[in-house]
């Protein structure tokens, strides 16, 4: 269904409203045609869709709305993980819900904490240069850092250390991890909300 007025330019190209769906283009026509989407033409005859439509149909269909369309900011994390794989896992499970940044170790941490601060961060606790214990002290001493959420993600937790570390993050998750687990607490601790379904 399209209306011919024009509407001050402010319009997306389908193009564009196809970026925000996650789907092709042709999707977003057909869309259009079968009157899923409400579009206007312009003078030269290319559709267009209002963002107020866009969001409206984001909305009813339970996917995320971008901030540039007045949906959440997208939280950021950063995983600190010696071990490529499991980080590249951790990054494939995470980065539909967050920003991600990644670090193999405490002294890289330190580094990308200086120019961003996330708003959680995964943290080992065996890690080569500096453990995950030892950043974590740091970021709990640190005034500008002590309010970021810790999700502390390891195998080695040692029996003289679980009370600090319980004090210092605010979770742990033991390796070997549930993709669902891992999951589910990033999304919680970091106060992500996810429709139903996904």
């Amino acid at each position: 269904m399209t209306d011919s007025a024009f509407s001050g330019g402010r319009g997306l190209s389908l193009g564009k409203v196809a970026a925000y769906c996650g789907v092709t283009r042709k999707t977003i026509l057909r869309w259009v045609q079968e009157g899923l989407l409400k579009s206007f033409a312009l003078p030269s005859g290319h559709n267009r869709i209002e963002p107020e439509e866009v969001t409206r149909f984001l909305k009813q269909h339970n996917m995320p709305v971008p901030a540039e369309l007045g949906g959440e900011k997208r939280r950021s994390l950063l995983i600190c993980e010696d071990e490529m794989q499991i980080r590249r896992v951790m990054s494939d499970l995470l980065k539909k819900h967050f920003d991600i940044t990644e670090a193999e170790n405490g002294v890289e941490a330190c580094i990308k904490l200086g120019q961003k601060q996330p708003d959680i961060m995964t943290l080992d606790i065996r890690m080569p240069k500096m453990d995950g214990l030892a950043l974590c002290r740091q970021i709990r001493s640190d005034p500008n850092l002590r309010h970021m959420k810790i999700i502390i993600v390891s195998a080695h937790i040692d029996r003289d250390h679980e009370e600090e570390i319980t004090e210092l993050s605010d979770a742990i998750i033991r390796k070997p991890f549930s993709p669902a687990e891992l999951v589910r607490a990033c999304l919680d601790i970091a106060g992500v909300q996810v429709p139903v379904g996904e």
